[in-house]
């Protein structure tokens, strides 16, 4: 058995917590008046006495999960999960057949695809799982 969520081509590919938002939502009947409000890159030049400038441009919008029209977004903490001892990938594979995307941070080391040799925190987000190949599809 396996499902695997719509994502489409995204619009904002660079970072992923954009690429994989605007993958989702891209469909959406008000998504450009979304888009075009939340990313019109604005910024700042100051000029200094010496004649130097500095210009500051923050493109990355961490609260864009949390503060969107479009859907509904739930955080669970870990330690949550760990004490009720529940199989995380049974409960990826239920949200997923729930219609859930999951946004998941995972230490690379233990995903032989990275051939990482040190731990890192890495953001994930997973759309699919096919249960005969044992596999979750991710976009990263």
């Amino acid at each position: 058995m396996n499902k695997i969520l719509d994502m489409y081509e995204p619009l904002i590919k660079t970072y992923p917590i954009h690429a994989n938002i605007t993958s989702i939502l891209s469909t959406h009947k008000y998504f450009y008046e979304w888009l075009y409000n939340n990313h019109i890159q604005l910024f700042c030049t100051t000029y200094n006495s010496n004649g130097s400038q500095d210009t500051y441009l923050d493109t990355y919008k961490p609260l864009t999960r949390v503060f969107n029209p479009f859907f509904e977004t739930q955080f669970i903490k870990k330690d949550i999960i760990f004490k009720s001892k529940i199989d995380i990938c049974e409960f990826i594979i239920n949200s997923i057949d729930l219609g859930y995307y999951i946004f998941l941070s995972i230490d690379v080391f233990f995903i032989s695809l990275y051939k990482k040799s040190e731990h890192s925190g890495h953001d994930i987000f997973v759309f699919g799982y096919d249960k005969n190949k044992k596999i979750f599809h991710v976009a990263d």
